[in-house]
């Protein structure tokens, strides 16, 4: 350190001698005068030939300083190249939308070894990154030139190399007028290399030490509408360190995808001796696709100069049909008949449907960039609707206390953070490279525990089993003896009890409500002795609601909620007469979700609240089934659907629900029912169906309230239902 400062302040002791030298010269010719002007001079002139004999013995750029043109201090270590919006100014990438000739903007020299300023028509930008906010960007650019401007030293060793990410779609590289590599025929009709990671290696006489080097990539984008350096790392570094960085993740990565893939085939064997058990097909099968659509989705494909049409059609036909295939392994391997789950079922029918049509475009149309789009805002859209019946199923097991469901929502729970994570990369929103296979891991771990767990259970059953059958047969036939008399007596008692629950429901619901201006016919049937339909007519304080509910399922728990609802309704609307439709649900939600809580049951109430607003105006909030109105004046029948939450299923609706308005005319007739009407079914094991009460509404609308119900009735004699059946018909009469 010492000799490194002798050394710079030995041009110094010169300059200053030279300086003394000066002033002697001028005190001899000149006299005094013309000393003082002399001697400054020559300090000047001195101190500017120390300061610049020292600049000289520095290095050219100091690595803790900014500036445009990036300084490669080590290029025998790994450099990062990427500017991000998070780095300090200046910039060092910059983006051209006009043609320009690449070559010769590489070739030209940048005479600033600080400052690279390529011209009034280059912007900067984040590399990677998306390049649609840039100005001057248009919708569907066809051709792009990235430029980029670093120094490197002289001295360095080991060859270089340039690691440009990925790239949509196709590019040529040129640094310092070479052309040091591309990817993808320039002028193909499809897209050709839009997730190949690039890697260049320019020829040792196309770089510049001690100068500045000029890279600029001319890139040609796909159909998908995205162009550019997307994605990925930006460096620059040895060859030998640039590839181990490049080839190391994709064999962990393939590591981790042949054990899925065995799993997978250890799961189709098990189907294959035991077919019964739907969950192993539908596991074996996901297992098996996500291995393949994870090793297409590493670099190893491009290394093995896979086509990309071939590889891209397979990859997506894996990524359309494996989210389904991961469903119906829970919903088999769970077999929940809980309500919701079947009513997802079917509205799975048609997203089925919507996913099958998708698999056909990507068969039978060679268009990566429509597959893209079809992809991003069709198939995956509905994988919302998937995870959201995945998640049902495991909290409905998980509030029965179910272990096994428990490891599973962990599973899952840590596989939808790798979906998101790098769904959210393939729409450029962040940059990430690919990490659902390593969230997988962690979903196995969670089976894995409930199949060690399943297998522990049947080994200790099974050794039970045949050390004590014959004491539990004998035990269980005593007990069986003893509790026939009890089961007798709770049978009487029960008898009893439910009668009187009847009498107090039939109390409860107004056999004959009245409406001024309007004609009523009801009717009401309970499957079983008890029913959880409920509907109502109240006036208080000359205001006027109408109300119908279904609670989910029947019996004695249903009716119970069902008089919970009622007298719930009842006592808000006696304190606060007032009160909007949706804020008289609110306030029901909270007593009904605390005392459903409280019965440990998973009961909840679809409801509609109509209030009458004047003899013509209803408004109404709620979710229950479609509102059925018969327009006299034209003679056909307006379907209303009505929206918002069940009630029970949560602390606080008040959020989902809103008020809606219906207009009525004279003779207009409005049918609210419940679904054990639309569900009955006849001997064949149709529906009665929503759109046969449509027709019979249709054809008999003119009738009056009563003469309505009857027809109903009648067309319902041929159909048995498992559910409570409850409607009410109003129709608007003249005054």
């Amino acid at each position: 350190m010492r000799s490194n400062h002798l050394s710079r302040i030995k041009p110094l002791l010169r300059a200053c001698r030279v300086a003394v030298f000066v002033q002697f010269f001028a005190f001899l010719k000149k006299g005094r005068s013309y000393f003082c002007s002399a001697a400054l001079s020559s300090c000047i002139l001195g101190s500017t030939l120390a300061q610049t004999t020292i600049l000289r013995s520095e290095p050219l750029l100091k690595p803790k300083q900014s500036y445009q043109v990036q300084p490669i201090m080590n290029p025998d270590q790994i450099t990062s190249l990427a500017q991000t919006a998070k780095d300090a100014a200046p910039w060092t990438w910059w983006i051209h939308f006009q043609n320009i000739d690449p070559k010769q903007e590489s070739a030209r020299p940048v005479a600033d070894l600080r400052a690279d300023q390529p011209g009034p028509d280059w912007h900067a930008i984040t590399v990677p990154g998306p390049i649609t906010k840039v100005p001057g960007y248009r919708s569907g650019q066809a051709v792009v030139y990235y430029r980029k401007a670093f120094y490197l030293p002289a001295g360095f060793q080991s060859p270089l190399a340039l690691q440009l990410g990925i790239i949509d779609d196709r590019d040529i590289a040129w640094l310092n007028g070479c052309r040091i590599g591309f990817s993808g025929q320039w002028d193909g009709l499809v897209a050709q290399a839009y997730d190949r990671r690039r890697i260049y290696v320019p020829e040792p006489e196309c770089l510049r030490k001690d100068q500045v080097n000029v890279l600029v990539i001319q890139v040609r984008g796909s159909a998908r509408d995205s162009i550019g350096l997307i994605k990925g790392k930006v460096q620059t570094g040895p060859i030998v360190q640039i590839y181990k960085e490049y080839l190391l993740p994709p064999m962990l990565e393939i590591a981790l995808q042949a054990m899925y893939f065995i799993a997978g085939l250890y799961f189709l064997l098990f189907f294959m001796r035991r077919m019964r058990d739907r969950e192993n097909l539908f596991f074996g099968l996901f297992a098996v696709e996500f291995a393949i659509y994870q090793f297409l989705r590493t670099q190893i494909k491009t290394e093995l100069d896979f086509p990309l049409l071939i590889a891209k059609r397979v990859e997506y036909v894996l990524l359309f049909s494996g989210v389904p295939f991961l469903y119906y392994f829970f919903r088999y391997y769970f077999r929940t008949e809980f309500r919701w789950v079947k009513y997802w079922d079917r509205i799975l029918w048609v997203v089925n449907a919507i996913i099958g049509i998708s698999l056909g475009v990507v068969l039978f149309i060679d268009d990566p960039g429509l597959w893209w789009q079809v992809q991003a805002k069709i198939v995956q859209p509905t994988w919302l609707v998937f995870f959201c019946g995945i998640f049902i199923i495991l909290f409905y097991h998980v509030g029965k206390k179910d272990r096994d469901a428990f490891y599973m929502l962990l599973g899952i729970l840590a596989l939808s953070a790798g979906v998101v994570l790098d769904t959210l990369t393939s729409h450029e929103v962040i940059n990430l490279p690919p990490t659902l296979s390593y969230f997988f891991v962690v979903f196995l771990l969670g089976l894995a525990a409930i199949l060690s767990n399943r297998f522990v259970r049947l080994h200790e059953v099974n050794a039970e089993l045949s050390t004590n059958l014959e004491k539990k047969v004998q035990l269980r036939t005593r007990q069986l003896e003893e509790s026939h008399d009890e089961l007798r007596r709770a049978r009487d008692a029960l008898w009893s009890e439910m009668e009187l629950a009847r009498k107090l429901q039939e109390i409860l619901i107004p056999p004959k409500p009245v409406l001024p201006g309007y004609e009523i016919a009801c009717f009401i049937e309970p499957a079983a002795g008890v029913g959880g339909d409920y509907y109502d007519v109240i006036h208080v304080n000359g205001k006027s609601w109408i109300v119908i509910g279904d609670v989910s399922g029947h019996g004695v728990s249903a009716g119970l909620v069902m008089m919970m609802v009622q007298t719930s309704i009842h006592t808000v609307i006696q304190q606060n007469p007032a009160a909007s439709t949706s804020d008289l649900l609110s306030i029901v939600n909270k007593v009904i979700y605390a005392n459903v809580n409280l019965l440990g049951e998973a009961l909840y109430v679809t409801i509609t609240v109509l209030a009458v607003i004047d003899q013509q105006h209803f408004c109404f909030s709620g979710l229950h089934q479609d509102i059925l109105i018969y327009r006299a004046n034209e003679d056909r029948v307006e379907v209303r659907e009505t929206d918002g939450m069940w009630l029970g299923l949560m602390a606080d609706i008040r959020a989902d629900l809103d008020i809606r308005e219906i207009k009525l005319n004279t003779h207009d007739v409005v049918v609210l029912y419940t679904d054990g009407v639309t569900e009955a079914r006849a001997r064949d094991g149709s529906f009665y169906s929503d759109q046969k009460l449509l027709k019979l509404l249709a054809e008999f609308g003119r009738l009056g309230a009563p003469e309505i119900k009857e027809k109903l009735l009648h067309s319902l004699r041929n159909f048995d239902s498992d559910d409570d059946v409850t409607f009410l018909i109003l129709k608007k009469i003249e005054l």
